[in-house]
Order: C-alpha cells, then structure tokens, then sequence
C-alpha cells in the first residue's frame, strides 16, 4: 500500500474494550502512520487509556518500529455524542486534514489481526475500497451482508457467504467496522455523512463509493469482534441480534437520507423503497417478538416514530449531501463548466444555492454571481462564499432584471459549456460531471444537453414535497442527439421551459449570437431563449436523470403574480412567436407546442382574471389570432371548451369536436403523474381538475 495510513476509531463509554483493541496494534506486522481516536464521551479515563498505548510504542513493544513513536495517536475528544457516524466523520475528516491517503476505520469493540493490515495492503493496488473479514466474538466467520439493493435500499438476504478462488467479491456497501478507503474517495463522494447518527451510515457511504470506483469485498480476516451479542440463529451463518430502541428508531429514520442519496443516482423508487421500508419494518418486528420481547411496546413505538421522521426527510427542500472536502485550488483558467446565478435579493436561499455549486462532483467549474442590485444580504453571502472559494467570481451591477443579469454573465464567462442557477433553486452534485461525460459520448458536438428536473411542490409549508417535473419519462427519442423538429424534441418544448435545467455549449450560443430578452424583473425571459436555442440547435442530447431543484410557486404566490402582471405570459408567448416567424417555422410539431402554450397561459389569466376586462380580451384576441385554426381544433391537449371558446372569439365556424381524445390525454397524464409522483399527488391533481377546469375557460 503505497501512501499514508490512518486507523479511525470511535469510542464511547467502553474503556476496556478501547485498552484491549490498542494493544491490539502493537502486533500489527505493518504500522499505521496514524491512529486517530474520537471519543464520543470526552472521558478522561479515556485519554489515560490511549496514554498507556503511547507509552507502549515509545518504548518499543510493538511488532514492527512505528515512524512515529508515541506521535501516531491522536486524542479527538467531542464535546458532545455524536454517534458512531459523527464521529467516524470527524475522525476522517481530522485524518484527511492530516494529510492520510488511506482511512481504515473501526469501532472500539474489535481487535485487529496481526497480518491485517497488510492482507489489506495486497489488495490496495487495484482498488480504492476495500472491505475485509471479521470473525465473531466465538471465533467462527461473521457474515455480512455484501450487497446492498439500493431501489429496495435494503441488504440481500440471499447474498452468498463464500469467496471462491477469487478471494474477493464485488460490493457495492460498506462496513465501518474494519472498512478501508483511499483519500481519493473522499474528494469524490465527500466525508461520511453525520447526520445518520447511527446505522445505515457505512451502507449509504459504500453505495456512494461503488458509484466511482469498483469495491471489493476480500477473504483476509482483519478483525475479531470483543463484545458477545445475544442473538438467535437463522440459518447456519446467519443471526439475528439483539438490538435497542435507539438502533430501531435511527434504523427507519436514516431511510429517509438513505432515499435522498439514491435519489442522487437514479436509484429512488417510490414504490420499490417503499417495500423495502416495509420489509426493514417487518424485519424489526420479528427482532422484538423473537430476541427483544421485553421492549416490544417501546420498540415498535420508536420504529413509527423513525419511519415519520424519515418522511420528513425525504420531502426537505434544505436537504443536501455531505459536502467534500473544500476547494483549496486556484480558479481553472479555462473551466469545463461556467454557471451563472443572476441574483436579487435572494438571501434566505443562495447560501443553499452556491454550496451546492461548491460541491459539485466535477471541480473544473467557474461560478458567477451577477448581483442585479440586490437590497438585502445576498452580496455578503456572494462574498463569504468568494472568499472561501477561488471557482466564485462576483459581477455587481445596478438592477436591470433577469435578462439584463443573464446577459452580464454570458459576457463574462469562459467555460466550454454554460449552466443556470437560479438563486432560490439548488442542484444536485452529480449534474456537471454526468451531462459533460453525456455530451462527450457522443462524435459529434452537442449544442444543448437537457435533463428533467425535481419540482419542490408547495415550498416552505407543512405539505412540501419533492417530486419529478411532468416529463421525466416521457422524453424518449428514437436516436440521440435529437432537434425540435422530432417527436421527443417538440415533448420538451410542450413543458415547462425549465432552461436551467441544462448545459449549452458556448461555441453554439456565440454562433448565433443568442442572448436573453432584457425585460425589467423576472418578466419570464427563460420563454424566448428555450425557443431562441432550441429551434437553432442541431445536436440535443436529453439524459433522463433530475438534479435541478426547482422551487414551485405556491397557488398564493401564483395568483398574486396573475393580478400583478396579468398579461405578462401573453407577451412573452408573442416573444416566442416572434422567434418562430423570424427563422421560418413551419414544422407541425413545432407549432403545436405553442398551442399548448397558449392555452395553458390563457387559462391561468382567466382562471384569475376573468375575461371582461378589455386589456385581457384584447391580448387573448391578439394571441389567438396568430394560431392556425386547424392545429387548434385538432390538438388533443386542448378541452373542448376552450375550443368553442376559441371559435366563439375569433368568430369561426366550430368543426365537430369528439371529447375522447382529449379525456385520453387527460388519463395519459394522469397515469404518468401516478406512476412518477404518487397517489396522493395524483389524487390532489384530479381534485384541483375537477375544481377548477371551469373557471380555467372562464365558464
């Protein structure tokens, strides 16, 4: 093993077993460089204990020579419990700053092999994460569960205990006790997460680690267990062991980081995860009716308690990974990626917001904050984060709006491809280095890389939820890259304009000399530059993975904006038919997307509005009369209503209209909402249709 080795150990009120697993290394045929010790107690009797192992190496009883005498031992002592993973965090992240190029971590209720490290050592060159054997406290082989089946996110049951001539399997999991990790897996995934307290914590870690590197799980016994567990026998090598309420809350608690971090991967299921919730239920269950029949009540009492609060987990828009260890480098002369986050007044959320730039898995980023005048706190969040981060540069400018700010940072950008962030949104840390690795798979430059997004619903109140954007999964080209002029092309148009949910790539917006609508406000310019870049582009890659996080307005904030800026979507619709009459437009699939458009904006105005005021019927008038009547009569998207209304506006005659097409594309919606955001959501959508489709025609 080439490189810098540092056991981390956690400990808690357990002295004796501590004593016994730092004798232990004094047998080590191989010496660490460093042992770092978190105690969780901040005990003094612990400290004596590690001052008797110093003293040990000083004077020599070990095996081999230790490089760094008594120094080896470093004494972290918390002010506070955290933990088994607070404080395996810590311990790494203490390791890490010291400078160790391998981690090798442990509870305090083991004692180490005398070959150990070295076995490990053997496997070290082709792998990254290597997970060795243990034995049990009775000296027979401890079986553990190598394979982890993330859409279930739980253990299989049925994974085989036997190596083979191999001497090593595949796994995508961890086990904190007695696992080794290289530094290079910290600057990929980040520290351990420690939030989980306890349990699921080295599983979740290992999933993360299988993500960036092949794991493997090797025959060499590495450590022997010190604390007998009571436990009832299952099968010849598996048991099931005692546990306590505490184990049992955070069991089904940590679900819920557990199904944010398969979420990250494209791993989440609903359904799937939750049978295996369900199964984890069961599984503890049966542990408090066979093994722990004493706490039966309490026990099953703290296993709601955690599955609640995992829910709550699951649908925190303020949720974020563990970051990675901090960017210390200067800022890349040419980044791969330049993200632009044109900010105004923004201060309760951009701290969010840059942090999950900050931690983006591809480093080689630039990140640009145009400050359009804000009046609040956000320049000063803007330059804490500059301060600690060389990639964030600062444009500050008077305001002039959105399109204003989005063009100040296009000047200013030098990156091959381009992103949007906008202030109150955050993305995941796997967006940048995934869609750039998607773009280059293919032999020839991609203009635009597009992915679905994950809609935060109902933001900043007792029912918020994360869930898929209505096209995650209906995006389905017959070949990539694709154009607008296809089918799954013009389905992206037909939704939402979500432009930051994508890379452009700056040779191609400096080509066509595309840039934003300088509109005062927000005022909607993403509308002309989806159709601007779009339309123009000739190469779109679509990779059906969400990690934008778009916060939705909620139907209060919608209806103020209606009443505020009630013709504002017209005019920007316009601004798009502007754009398709200047290139010559004439595909169908095209022209249908601002059908949808169109009516889809008028029916938000009248639900809110009405009809009768005359500012209103003229701006409806002025957009209908840029429709073809014939696209519009024959659209399956549009009701029937709005179809006679639309004739009865426009003064034509009014085909026969069948309303079967349109309740099929009603139950194809629905069934797509069923399927990617749930029952009850699905529920709440037909209710909200059934309430309001009247008003929506201005019936």
């Amino acid at each position: 093993m080439e490189g810098k080795v540092a056991i981390v150990v956690v400990t808690y009120k357990r002295q004796r077993l501590l004593a016994d697993l730092l004798g232990s290394y004094l047998s080590l045929t191989v010496a660490p460089w460093r042992v770092v010790i978190v105690d969780n107690e901040n005990s003094p009797a612990t400290e004596r204990v590690i001052e008797v192992a110093r003293r040990e190496i000083a004077e020599g009883n070990t095996h081999v020579p230790w490089p760094e005498g008594g120094d080896t031992f470093v004494y972290a002592p918390q002010p506070e419990n955290t933990g088994g993973s607070g404080g395996f965090s810590m311990g790494v992240r203490i390791a890490y700053d010291l400078g160790a190029d391998w981690f090798w971590l442990m509870d305090d209720d083991v004692e180490v092999l005398p070959d150990s490290l070295a076995g490990l050592s053997a496997w070290t060159d082709g792998h990254d994460v290597v997970q060795g054997s243990r034995l049990d406290y009775d000296g027979g082989p401890f079986y553990w569960q190598y394979h982890f089946i993330a859409p279930l996110g739980i253990y299989d049951p049925l994974a085989t205990a036997k190596f083979g001539e191999a001497g090593f399997k595949h796994t995508n999991t961890m086990c904190f006790e007695g696992g080794l990790f290289s530094r290079s897996i910290v600057e990929q995934i980040g520290f351990p997460d420690d939030r989980f307290f306890i349990y699921w914590d080295d599983c979740v870690y290992g999933y993360l680690a299988s993500k960036v590197t092949d794991s493997v799980v090797v025959s060499d016994f590495i450590l022997k267990r010190t604390r007998e567990v009571v436990n009832w026998e299952v099968t010849g090598t598996r048991q099931l062991s005692s546990s306590s309420n505490m184990v049992r809350y955070y069991n089904m608690r940590n679900r819920g980081h557990m199904a944010r971090y398969l979420q990250l991967h494209g791993d989440y299921n609903p359904v799937l995860f939750g049978a295996g919730t369900v199964l984890s239920f069961a599984k503890e269950f049966v542990r408090l009716a066979v093994v722990d029949r004493e706490l039966f009540a309490s026990g099953a009492k703290r296993l709601v308690d955690g599955w609640l609060d995992s829910r709550r987990i699951i649908h925190d828009p303020s949720w974020q990974p563990m970051e990675k260890p901090a960017f210390t480098g200067d800022a890349p002369a040419k980044p791969v990626v330049s993200v632009i986050v044109p900010i105004y007044n923004v201060e309760r959320y951009l701290d969010q917001a840059l942090s999950s730039l900050e931690n983006q898995t591809l480093r080689d980023i630039e990140i640009i904050c145009v400050n359009d005048g804000s009046t609040d706190g956000s320049l000063a969040i803007m330059q804490a984060h500059a301060a600690r981060d060389a990639r964030v540069r600062i444009i500050d400018k008077p305001n002039g709006g959105y399109g204003s700010a989005m063009n100040c940072g296009l000047d200013a950008v030098r990156g091959e491809w381009i992103a949007i962030l906008e202030p109150d949104d955050y993305i995941d840390e796997g967006m940048f280095k995934d869609l750039t690795e998607f773009a280059a798979s293919f032999d020839q430059p991609i203009d635009i890389v597009r992915a679905p997004y994950w809609s935060i619903w109902m933001p900043d109140t007792p029912q918020q939820r994360r869930m898929h954007c209505t096209y995650k999964g209906m995006i389905r080209p017959a070949a990539q890259p694709f154009t607008v002029f296809e089918p799954a092309g013009a389905e992206l148009m037909a939704h939402h304009p979500s432009i930051w949910s994508a890379l452009y790539r700056r040779a191609f917006l400096e080509e066509h000399g595309i840039r934003f609508h300088e509109i005062p406000g927000a005022g909607w310019a993403d509308n002309p530059f989806l159709y601007d870049t779009h339309c123009r582009a000739k190469a779109i890659a679509y990779w059906d993975k969400p990690y934008y996080n778009y916060r939705e307005e909620t139907p209060e904030k919608q209806a103020a904006f209606a009443h505020r800026s009630t013709l504002l979507p017209i005019e920007r619709w316009n601004d798009i038919q502007d754009i398709v009459d200047e290139l010559g437009i004439t595909e169908e699939c095209v022209l249908r997307t601002q059908v949808k458009r169109a009516f889809l904006y008028a029916s938000g105005i009248v639900e809110e509005v009405g009809t009768e005021r005359p500012d209103v019927h003229e701006a409806l008038m002025g957009m209908f009369n840029r429709l073809d009547d014939e696209l519009v009569f024959s659209d399956s998207a549009v009701s029937p209503a709005w179809k006679a209304r639309y004739a009865e506006m426009k003064g034509v005659a009014m085909p026969e209209v069948s309303p079967v097409p349109y309740a099929l594309n009603l139950a194809e919606r629905g069934i797509h909402t069923l399927r990617y955001s749930g029952p009850a959501h699905a529920a709440y959508m037909v209710r909200g249709f059934l309430t309001r489709h009247k008003s929506r025609t201005g019936n």
